[in-house]
């Protein structure tokens, strides 16, 4: 019977990674994602496990996949009325200049397009030149949607729309483990500050990567 202390993992990079099973090591996989190029790979056996890991994850950091929040029932509500005023909700910018002509990112490249930042549940929203996250309750202050909506909406999102698949990684491990790293990668940290993967000629020091970063605060 294999031991459920070791079947627990993290996400993670899959940049130059092995294309096998993270959890059996055999060569047929399938990809769960969480952002581009960062989730667990599986196969077809263990596909569930991964799933229920990256959604483990995404639980802890308050992050929610669009596709999965427009399933939910009320929240599902509010995003659609808000993908439904693409370019025309509106965004207060730094300069405090209100606008429209903003979109909210359809499964964002870089990050899940609904996070919680200090407690406060926020979506991806983008002007084709810039991207960033917006509170939910701007929409709200600005007539874009209703506060009662939108506070049945955070509510849900606050329970957790993961804490089952959470619950279960709880119920087979104290902690979850991080896969193996291949000895001949490594991280370099570029000069604008971002870590990223690398070939270690001749094997070399190994250090664990912290990609990917954090995602911006909204602004």
């Amino acid at each position: 019977m294999e031991d459920p202390m070791t079947n627990c993992l993290v996400p993670h990079s899959l940049c130059m990674r092995p294309t096998i099973c993270e959890y059996c090591q055999q060569p047929e996989t399938r990809y769960v994602t969480i952002s581009h190029l960062f989730g667990i790979i599986g196969c077809a056996a263990h596909y569930p496990w991964a799933l229920r890991d990256c959604r483990a994850y995404m639980h802890v950091n308050g992050m929610v996949l669009l596709k999965d929040a427009r399933k939910i029932e009320g929240v599902s509500s509010v995003l659609e009325e808000l993908i439904g005023k693409n370019n025309l909700f509106h965004v207060k910018r730094t300069s405090g200049d209100i606008e429209t002509g903003w979109t909210v990112v359809d499964e964002a490249y870089e990050y899940p397009s609904l996070q919680s930042f200090d407690g406060k549940w926020a979506v991806y929203v983008s002007n084709t030149k810039v991207r960033k996250f917006l509170p939910l309750e701007e929409f709200v202050t600005h007539g874009d949607l209703s506060g009662e909506s939108v506070a049945q909406a955070i509510a849900i999102l606050d329970k957790g729309v993961y804490l089952p698949e959470y619950t279960k990684q709880c119920s087979l491990a104290m902690e979850a483990n991080h896969v193996t790293e291949h000895p001949c990668v490594g991280t370099a940290m570029m000069p604008n500050g971002t870590l990223v993967r690398v070939i270690v000629p001749q094997g070399g020091q190994v250090h664990m990567e912290d990609w990917p970063p954090l995602p911006p605060s909204p602004l």
